[in-house]
């Protein structure tokens, strides 16, 4: 079976619990990771991008994270993708310790590890 046809055929209910504990946790993650980039200059430079290159149209349009604005789909996507990378993929070393204890501290309060 090619991949694409095994993601095609996937069904919610197939899904065991235990991959349903990662997905909630990897969301809830990356949503609590976006508000927080959703505050930096580099959202806000892809935000803006976004909504330049790849505005939207009648066919392809949502609202970009955390922002309002409106982009295509591909426009919207690749904002949030810079919006979530502002923080977990490009951070300076000092912040890595910062953002750990912001995880530590939203894992703690919001999602306990072992509540999913």
């Amino acid at each position: 079976m090619l991949m694409q046809d095994f993601a095609a055929s996937l069904s919610y209910k197939a899904l065991p619990e235990d991959v349903l504990k990662v997905l909630r946790r990897s969301l809830l993650d990356s949503l609590g990771v976006a508000a927080i980039g959703s505050q930096t200059e580099m959202a806000r430079i892809g935000t803006k991008t976004a909504r330049m290159m790849f505005g939207a149209t009648s066919a392809s349009a949502a609202r970009c994270l955390f922002d309002g604005n409106v982009a295509s789909l591909a426009g919207a996507a690749m904002a949030g993708a810079m919006t979530i990378d502002s923080i977990d993929a490009m951070m300076a070393p000092p912040l890595a310790k910062v953002m750990q204890d912001l995880r530590s501290f939203q894992r703690f309060w919001f999602w306990p590890m072992n509540a999913v």
